[in-house]
């Protein structure tokens, strides 16, 4: 699967998806993450790093 298709797949944009990668986005949205892992199959917790 291209990152073209899986952004679609998680209904973002293809630009907001490599931003992510890239490591350009440094605060995402809560709603781009929840979609990302909606498509993966996952928690959003399992792509969320969360300090205590």
């Amino acid at each position: 699967m291209t990152q073209l298709d899986f952004a679609a797949k998680a209904q973002v944009t293809y630009y907001a998806l490599t931003k992510l990668e890239s490591g350009q986005t440094r605060d995402p949205r809560v709603m781009t993450v929840l979609k990302i892992a909606r498509a993966l199959d996952v928690k959003i917790e399992d792509l969320v790093f969360l300090s205590h």
